[in-house]
């Protein structure tokens, strides 16, 4: 998966992302992540404009759950820090963070419903291209 285009601060900000529900039955609404430890991926992120910073750049991973509020999430921020070069992340469940869901929103990630995973650019004015090559999740033994 690809996702690429241009994130603008104009009127109050903007965001890009890519999203994919996580259940492959239709007929569910979550995946049971628990007898895991995080998330793993592997993303390749081009400088799009010779101009553009080359360091890398951050990028946030958003997890909703099937009780999220429509603009809430979890969310975990991670630095790219090679440029044109593949890399496995992992982010372990413990490190996302609630957002924007009130004080009803539980503040700890319940990895045992797993709805859908975004990986978003945001907070900053930037071209992006990320390529994804992999999504799954991990155990430490």
């Amino acid at each position: 998966n690809v996702l690429e285009g241009r994130v603008s601060l104009a009127n109050n900000g903007g965001f890009l992302q890519m999203v994919t529900d996580l259940p492959l039955d239709a007929s569910k609404q979550s995946v049971d992540a628990s007898e895991y430890d995080g998330i793993e991926f592997d993303i390749l992120y081009r400088v799009v404009d010779e101009n553009d910073d080359k360091s890398g750049g951050s990028f946030n991973m958003h997890i909703r759950t099937p009780g999220t509020l429509q603009q809430a999430s979890y969310r975990h921020t991670f630095q790219i820090e090679q440029p044109n070069t593949w890399e496995v992340f992992r982010v372990p469940f413990s490190c996302f963070e609630a957002y924007g869901g009130g004080p009803d929103m539980p503040s700890v990630l319940d990895a045992s419903e797993l709805r859908r995973i975004g990986i978003v650019g945001i907070g900053r004015e930037m071209d992006v291209y990320l390529a994804m090559g992999g999504l799954r999740f991990y155990s430490v033994f």
